[in-house]
C-alpha cells in the first residue's frame, strides 16, 4: 500500500463561535481549561514530536509509503485562538510539515488570511447553508446571529 500524503488532524480546541447541534468536536466541558492550546510550549512539543516521528523513518511510513505529511488544524474553530493558532501553523511549516485548516470561515479576516495563506497548503471551509433560518435552527450562527457572509439577520435573503 502506498499513499502520497499522510494527513494528521490536530483538533486544537473545542472552542467555537458556532454551536452546531450536529458537531462532533465537543469534549467534556470540565476539560476545557486543560486544552493543549493554553500553553504554547505544549503545542510546540506536540508539533515537534509529530514532525520528528512522522517525517522520519517509522513503521507507519514503512507500511503506507507516504511521501509527505500534512498537519490539518481543526477544532472547534482554531482561528478563534488568534496568535496561538498562527504560531502553531508557522511552527509546523518550519518543521517541514504541510499544513491545512478546516474552518467555518466566519473569522477569516484579511489580516488573518494574509498571515496564514503563505503557510497553508490547503484551506477547507465548512459550509452548510446560505439560508439564515436554517443556519439559525441548527446552531450555525454566532452569538450575534451572523452567518457567512457576516451579514446581520435582517439583511439576509
Amino acid at each position: 500500500m502506498s499513499i502520497q500524503e499522510l494527513v494528521i488532524n490536530f483538533h486544537m480546541t473545542e472552542t467555537c463561535n458556532f454551536r452546531c447541534e450536529y458537531c462532533y468536536a465537543t469534549w467534556d466541558s470540565n476539560n476545557s481549561q486543560q486544552e493543549l492550546h493554553h500553553s504554547y510550549s505544549n503545542i510546540k512539543e506536540l508539533i515537534t514530536k509529530t514532525a520528528n516521528y512522522f517525517l522520519n523513518d517509522n513503521p507507519i511510513k514503512q507500511k503506507l509509503g507516504y511521501k509527505t505529511v500534512r498537519l490539518n488544524f481543526a477544532g472547534g474553530e482554531p482561528v478563534m485562538l488568534g496568535s496561538r493558532f498562527i504560531k502553531a501553523i508557522l511552527l509546523a511549516k518550519s518543521l517541514g510539515l504541510n499544513t491545512s485548516l478546516i474552518t467555518n470561515g466566519h473569522l477569516l479576516t484579511n489580516t488573518i488570511v494574509s498571515k496564514i495563506s503563505p503557510q497553508l497548503d490547503m484551506l477547507e471551509i465548512s459550509f452548510d447553508t446560505a439560508d439564515h433560518l436554517l443556519a439559525d435552527s441548527i446552531g450555525r450562527v454566532d452569538r450575534k446571529k451572523l452567518v457567512i457572509p457576516s451579514t446581520p439577520k435582517r439583511n439576509c435573503i
